[in-house]
C-alpha cells in the first residue's frame, strides 16, 4: 500500500494542487460546499425520521437524499485531489484512515436504510413514523456523518506522517 501511495506521489496532479495556492483553495471552498449539501440533505432526513416536523411528509423529506449524494459527489472529488497532493502523508496518517474508515460505515448503513426502509416511505402519512429499527439507522447516520467531520477538521492539526 505504501508503494502505491509512494507512486501517487509527484504526480503532474499531486504537484498542481501543492503548486498553486488558488487551486487548493478553490478545492477546499468545493469540499466545504460538498459537505454542506451533504450534511443539509441528510441531517432534515434524518432528523425528520427521528421526529423532527412530523407534519411533513417522509417520502418528500426523502427527496433531499438527492442534495446529499450531490454533495458527497463534490466532496469525493476534492477529498480525492487532495490526497493526490501528499499521498503518504495522507495515507499513513490514522485519523484519514479512521475517516475513511467512517464514510464507508456511513455509506453502508445509508444503503442498508434505502434497502430496508424507503419502499415503505411511499406510503406513510405524514405524522407516521417509521418503526424503531429505521430511526436507529438514521441516529446512527447522523452520528456517523459527526464522526467524519470531526476526524476531516482534525487532519490538518495532525497532519504529520504517523
Amino acid at each position: 500500500m505504501l508503494d502505491l501511495m509512494r507512486s501517487l506521489d509527484g504526480t503532474a496532479l499531486g504537484h498542481a494542487m501543492l503548486a498553486s495556492r488558488w487551486l487548493f483553495a478553490l478545492m477546499e471552498v468545493v469540499h466545504f460546499v460538498g459537505l454542506a449539501l451533504l450534511t443539509a440533505g441528510i441531517a432534515a432526513f434524518d432528523l425528520r425520521v427521528l421526529g423532527v416536523a412530523p407534519r411533513l411528509p417522509l417520502a418528500n423529506v426523502h427527496r433531499f437524499v438527492v442534495l446529499s449524494l450531490a454533495g458527497f459527489v463534490l466532496t469525493a472529488i476534492s477529498g480525492v485531489l487532495f490526497f493526490v497532493a501528499d499521498p503518504v502523508r495522507y495515507g499513513t496518517n490514522p485519523l484519514f484512515m479512521a475517516k475513511m474508515a467512517l464514510i464507508a460505515l456511513a455509506g453502508i448503513n445509508a444503503l442498508g436504510f434505502e434497502k430496508l426502509w424507503s419502499r415503505q416511505l411511499r406510503h406513510l402519512a405524514p405524522g407516521a413514523a417509521l418503526p424503531r429499527a429505521a430511526r436507529l439507522f438514521c441516529a446512527g447516520s447522523l452520528l456517523l456523518w459527526t464522526a467524519v467531520i470531526i476526524t476531516g477538521r482534525l487532519l490538518p492539526q495532525f497532519s504529520r506522517t504517523f
